[in-house]
């Protein structure tokens, strides 16, 4: 029997992670999940208000302490982006009631050996290959999409304030290109996303390239032919502790144009995708968790070669979309490897 504590509800990161491992799991062993607020969710008729010896935590080290009890198996779900852990972070995956430390990627692994000596184990997030695939989807102009967050604004570590300003930079309105940006609004709202858009350093509206701003909530599905209806993905990231719209985009067989550092490294190579140059700098933005923590610079130079290329060198980005191989990078592989840490 395993529990799974965690926030099953919503679009962010962290109930995308969740919820989908949680229900693979569920195929494999028993499972009791149990939300943030400690209330069963009923995505399984497993579900149960009784928490087992055998618990995983997803969810910032912080929240560890709720359920921590008297736990004689827990494993808490590190996930972080920057270039070492915060300290009060180090300080509690050290408390003696923490058995095991997960991670999704070979980054976040680097930083919890920097901080501890317990068993870290690798469990990367995925996707779900009966809903990300390949689709022909037509359109007569050649697209960049971008899929992630704005809730930090012009500091947010989702890069969309470099990707459009670099976009607008490399391209004007006589190219047949197009940005479709998908932002996720479960962290802003469509007033504070607008307003702080305007104050970017982008040429007057009519000499711009195509822009489509998409705000509302998709399903997976929908996101699915997002992708699809693209011709490649740009994550121009000053952090990333995994990246799961890189990897379901690549499910679609759609190459990324991203940064080179992060969690997304592990997946994203220079065969199968355009890893953009960066340097480390100090944060400097609202987020308290990055006080004191390096995240990447992306070149901006570096991507608007990127995003050259991909449109000029069509045997290249053929090339790297017939090398894209995430097979062992599904949700279902994610739950064995998980299943498999317990007796």
């Amino acid at each position: 029997m395993i529990s799974i504590w965690g926030t099953f509800q919503g679009t962010s990161g962290y109930a995308k992670h969740t919820s989908n491992l949680a229900s693979e799991v569920a195929k494999l062993t028993d499972v009791r999940l149990h939300s943030t607020n400690g209330l069963p969710v009923n995505l399984s008729q497993l579900s149960s208000n009784d928490i087992s010896d055998n618990l995983v935590a997803i969810s910032i080290p912080p929240y560890w302490d709720v359920f921590s009890g008297s736990r004689t198996n827990f494993n808490g779900f590190l996930v972080f982006e920057g270039d070492k852990l915060p300290d009060y972070w180090a300080d509690i995956i050290n408390k003696d009631y923490v058995k095991r430390i997960l991670v999704p990627s070979t980054h976040v692994e680097t930083l919890a050996k920097q901080a501890t000596t317990k068993e870290i184990r690798v469990v990367p997030h995925g996707y779900n290959p009966g809903v990300f695939y390949p689709k022909p989807i037509s359109h007569d102009i050649f697209t960049y999409g971008f899929v992630g967050g704005w809730s930090q604004g012009k500091t947010d570590r989702k890069g969309f304030d470099i990707l459009l300003e670099t976009f607008c930079d490399t391209f004007t309105n006589n190219d047949n290109v197009c940005l479709r940006a998908k932002l996720n609004m479960a962290y802003q709202d469509e007033r504070k996303v607008m307003s702080e858009l305007s104050e970017l350093n982008l040429p007057e509206p009519d000499k711009r390239p195509k822009v489509d701003l998409i705000l509302g909530n998709y399903t997976d599905s929908e996101m699915a032919n997002f992708y699809n209806s693209c011709d490649v993905m740009v994550f121009p990231s000053r952090g990333e502790a995994f990246n799961i719209p890189a990897l379901e985009a690549m499910a679609c067989k759609v190459p990324v144009i991203t940064t080179n550092w992060g969690g997304h490294l592990d997946f994203c190579k220079n065969d199968n995708s355009y890893l953009i140059d960066c340097k480390l700098k100090e944060y400097v933005g609202v987020d308290y968790f990055y006080e004191g923590i390096r995240l990447a610079e992306p070149s901006r130079q570096d991507l608007k070669k990127a995003l050259q290329i991909a449109l000029d060198n069509k045997e290249l980005l053929k090339s790297k979309q017939e090398s894209i191989n995430i097979e062992d990078f599904t949700w279902q592989s994610s739950a064995s490897k998980l299943v498999r840490l317990f007796p």
